[in-house]
């Protein structure tokens, strides 16, 4: 139920959802604010899966509201900005599929099915996806059972080495929650620290991951962490 939002980003998000519908497309609240209503967080970012080209619906809502829309046309993505205190931003994402060069790279990514965008996805708890039209939650990979048992899960074994980001936020998932890494995520965890893959990664990509573990309301479990798994030395 998407009455846990601000009306005015409701607002928002329909006029996406009509948007997209106009050029025969499905769309999709995906990911971490599907997570965080289940969890009763607050909500701070929305991203929208357009199963088609999110770059039309954007530059057609860019036309209609005289928005000050970023475009991201490498990655099928645009940015909406929102006047709102609590949600600053609507990601538009086309689904897509994405292949990595090399360990750490930024991904190549091509127009995709709703399956294979969630199957890219770091962690089962943000592969959810809520259908716009008819509201409902899409749930391939067990995320609603890992989020009702606490459990931070990979869909992959490669997960980490493919994205080395993803070891600071599964770490910053953990200790947000109070959650705990299922068996096989902890030893792909411990395998990537342990062959250096953060190393692999742009100073400006982890700098990104770090600065918002600093906006978390608890950082010192997780630079506990951090340090205990010898991230940071």
């Amino acid at each position: 139920n998407l009455d846990v939002l601000p009306q005015n980003v409701r607002k928002e998000v329909f006029r996406i959802r009509d948007i997209a519908k106009s050029f025969g497309y499905s769309s999709y609240i995906v990911g971490g604010a599907i997570r965080d209503i289940i969890l009763k967080k607050e909500i701070i970012d929305i991203d929208i899966l357009i199963l088609g080209n999110a770059i039309k619906v954007a530059e057609q809502y860019q036309s209609i509201y005289h928005s000050n829309v970023k475009f991201f046309k490498h990655f099928l993505s645009a940015r909406i900005p929102i006047d709102d205190k609590q949600v600053k931003e609507i990601d538009l994402i086309s689904a897509r599929r994405e292949s990595y060069e090399n360990p750490g790279s930024l991904p190549s990514v091509i127009f995709g099915s709703l399956e294979e965008d969630l199957a890219r996805r770091d962690f089962t708890i943000n592969t959810l996806a809520y259908h716009l039209e008819d509201g409902e939650i899409i749930d391939i990979f067990g995320g609603i059972e890992d989020l009702e048992q606490g459990v931070i899960r990979v869909l992959k074994r490669g997960s980490f080495i493919e994205d080395p980001t993803r070891l600071l936020r599964a770490i910053r998932y953990k200790n947000r929650y109070h959650f705990f890494y299922d068996a096989l995520t902890y030893s792909c965890l411990l395998e990537a620290i342990k062959e250096n893959c953060l190393a692999l990664v742009s100073n400006e990509r982890v700098k990104k991951e770090l600065f918002k573990t600093l906006q978390e309301d608890d950082i010192i479990p997780i630079i506990l962490e951090y340090k205990k798994l010898g991230i940071l030395y």
